[in-house]
């Protein structure tokens, strides 16, 4: 479904409202799904009973999702050309790897500011994502939170994410959304420092409170840019196979925080060094944004198609369109088409 964000509209302020609403709209149905799911388990009596709230929650996703996605299949989604031929001597299982491995080679020779995006997309999400589990185990075993109480504090992070997409959007449009994800992490990388100084022990209830909604504005802040980032600086004609990569750094390195984090609490130091670390790669993520360099430059790069660092170099997007024209002309057979092609 990310392939098609960027097709969506090519005007930056409409892109900047679409994103944020979709953010918006993913918190806030989370929101509205936990709070329904509390009311149900305590309807039933099964507030208690972890096993049997978790069966419910996950069947009534599984029916949710599957009307959903299936309708959006169906009903949303036209026929699309191919953007790409199978080149020959290859078949579609092995294209795919080989275009992923060309492509990575032209991203990190010709593609300065999106290779930076990437790694900082790898550090953020890693951090970011790892942050509910690691921040659970804290809660519990450092704050002596109860389940009820653990729960207000994600229901107060996920309810943050919801003004921080608002905030994204009067930032992006007022500055630009790479400006606007520095801000973001960097409230996250801060937010998460704090968290390590000031969360020492039980009966800090509204102060873990207050921590939590800021990390859900900065979560909902730092999606809201990134999304309109990735829009703007991939080549075009590469949606699916960069949003593939988008997708792929947000997820490459998730287990790292969460290793580390058991690793200093299994050698016995301070959860307090544990959690403060995860704040390390929100600074690794905000360090990789600023070398992605001035943001309409990666834009202009994205747009023409040639590295900003070798302008001989061939663009992702015009291997691809060559690809296409070529086995056009195969079956067409015209002078003109190889004479486009030459």
């Amino acid at each position: 479904a990310f392939a098609y964000l960027p097709e969506l509209t090519e005007d930056p302020d409409e892109l900047v409202k679409f994103t944020a609403s979709f953010t918006m709209i993913q918190y806030a149905t989370t929101v509205i799904f936990l709070v329904f799911m509390i009311f149900l388990l305590s309807v039933l009596g099964l507030s208690d009973d972890e096993i049997a709230a978790a069966r419910i929650a996950q069947s009534i996703s599984t029916v949710v999702t599957s009307i959903v996605f299936g309708w959006a299949w169906t009903k949303c989604f036209g026929e699309r050309p191919a953007f790409q031929a199978v080149p020959e001597g290859s078949t579609i299982w092995t294209a795919g790897f080989k275009k992923v491995c060309h492509s990575s080679i032209e991203i990190y020779r010709h593609y300065t500011a999106l290779k930076w995006f990437f790694v900082g997309i790898a550090f953020g999400e890693a951090a970011g994502q790892s942050l509910a589990t690691i921040a659970i185990t804290y809660l519990t075993d450092v704050l002596l939170f109860n389940s009820t109480e653990n729960g207000i504090a994600i229901l107060v992070m996920f309810i943050g994410t919801v003004p921080g997409a608002l905030l994204s959007k009067y930032c992006t449009n007022r500055l630009n959304p790479l400006w606007s994800a520095k801000i973001a992490v960097t409230i996250m990388t801060v937010n998460t420092a704090l968290a390590a100084v000031l969360l020492t022990g039980p009966g800090q209830q509204i102060r873990t409170y207050i921590i939590g909604g800021i990390w859900g504005v900065g979560t909902g802040w730092k999606y809201t840019a990134e999304r309109c980032i990735v829009c703007q600086v991939i080549p075009k004609g590469q949606d699916a196979e960069l949003m593939g990569y988008y997708l792929f750094c947000g997820q490459i390195l998730l287990w790292l925080p969460s290793l580390i984090f058991t690793i200093l609490n299994e050698n016995g130091v301070n959860m307090r060094i544990g959690i403060a670390s995860v704040g390390a790669f929100f600074l690794i993520a905000l360090v990789a944004y600023f070398i992605m360099g001035n943001y309409k430059e990666a834009m202009r790069v994205a747009a023409e198609g040639n590295g900003a660092d070798d302008d001989a170099a061939g663009s992702l997007s015009e291997a691809s369109d060559t690809k296409v024209n070529a086995s056009a002309c195969e079956e067409d057979g015209s002078t003109t088409c190889r004479a486009e092609n030459a």
